[in-house]
């Protein structure tokens, strides 16, 4: 606004001929400057656009009515300037926040810039062998170009709302997925906490239920003025610490009880080995000591020591009987006198210096 308020002034004072000539030098110097930057371009071809409009509406007006017009238009233009202003503050708030989504415009609107470059090159291809007027060119390329970015805007809408939909739902199953493993993860830590203070948990609702029910009975015997003292109510607790130390004793009578009972069967395996194995060498009492370490102590150990001594050891002491034998027949042989050859003599006299306990 404020650059046609600018022109405005500039051509209040020009005649219709040299608004006309002013206006063909600028199209002149447009065409040389094309190479310049393109925020220049875009604001000379603005002006040459805007002078171009004015020149022809006012073509075939009067002098003075051109220049009522022009005044009106200054007029107009300084309301403007009033309103931009008050404007200008109202929406500085907002254009702040609006940076971020400024600069995304501008990027697609130099993608609009180089669509709408390339779509004038392709209709200047399209229509330039035809003898056609410039405005109907120009008409014919605005046409083009708004159909072309009708159908890119509609198209790019589609793929984003397409896009959108395909993140919402990825983002939906990560979600998904997210809250399964957590709420998996949270029962397993509750399981396991769960075990781990079972006793404690039972315990405590034991004990707050027998609380709420005392609490109910003292509560019903207040109401049939009956006494109860409140150091009462915490039986249940002292009951369970009293029950804790009873069962630490418990088990520590029942150690002392089983360490005993192991003694006692030791010592009835030794006596009965003991008394079995009266008659038995030590290294056959070791040996039967060893034969005797698997078999359970029960009320048939004594017969089952017995019938193992008499399997392994009854040889020996036939052995040893008829050893006894032998040495008493000798003896009394030895006793009597009997009258030998020489050499009966000799084997006898060789026989009694025999020692009969070396081969026990």
């Amino acid at each position: 606004m404020e650059a046609l308020r600018k022109i405005i002034e500039e051509l209040k004072g020009f005649e219709k001929e040299d608004i006309q000539s002013l206006v063909n030098e600028m199209m002149k110097k447009d065409d040389e400057d094309e190479d310049d930057e393109d925020e220049d371009e875009k604001s000379e071809s603005t002006k040459a656009d805007l002078l171009k409009k004015i020149a022809e509406h006012f073509k075939s007006e009067d002098e003075e009515v051109v220049k009522e017009s022009l005044a009106a238009i200054l007029e107009t233009s300084k309301k403007d300037d009033e309103e931009d202003e008050d404007e200008e503050e109202m929406d500085e708030a907002s254009m702040k926040m609006a940076s971020k989504k400024d600069d995304e415009d501008e990027d697609e609107d130099e993608d609009e810039k180089s669509e709408s470059y390339d779509m004038s090159d392709d209709i200047d291809a399209l229509v330039g062998g035809e003898d056609l007027s410039e405005e109907f060119k120009s008409k014919a390329r605005t046409v083009f170009q708004a159909a072309v970015s009708a159908k890119v805007s509609e198209i790019k809408e589609d793929l984003e709302s397409q896009k959108r939909d395909e993140v919402v739902e990825v983002s939906n199953e990560i979600k998904e997925e997210l809250v399964n493993k957590v709420d998996s993860f949270l029962g397993y830590v509750a399981e396991e906490w769960v075990k781990d203070n079972e006793l404690a948990i039972e315990r405590g609702l034991k004990s707050e239920l027998t609380e709420n029910f005392i609490q109910g009975l003292k509560s019903l015997f207040e109401d049939h003025y009956v006494e109860v003292p409140d150091d009462k109510l915490d039986v249940v607790d002292e009951l369970a610490s009293k029950i804790e130390e009873v069962e630490a004793k418990l088990n520590e009578e029942v150690s002392k009880n089983i360490d005993l009972s192991q003694e006692r069967d030791e010592l009835v395996r030794t006596q009965v080995v003991g008394q079995v194995s009266k008659d038995l060498t030590e290294s056959e009492v070791e040996k039967l000591t060893k034969l005797i370490e698997d078999i359970d102590q029960d009320e048939n150990f004594e017969s089952n020591v017995k019938t193992i001594k008499e399997s392994y050891f009854n040889d020996s002491k036939e052995t040893l009987q008829l050893d006894e034998e032998v040495v008493s027949d000798s003896d009394e042989n030895t006793s009597t006198k009997v009258n030998l050859d020489p050499s009966m003599a000799a084997y006898s006299a060789a026989l009694g210096k025999v020692d009969p306990n070396k081969y026990r």
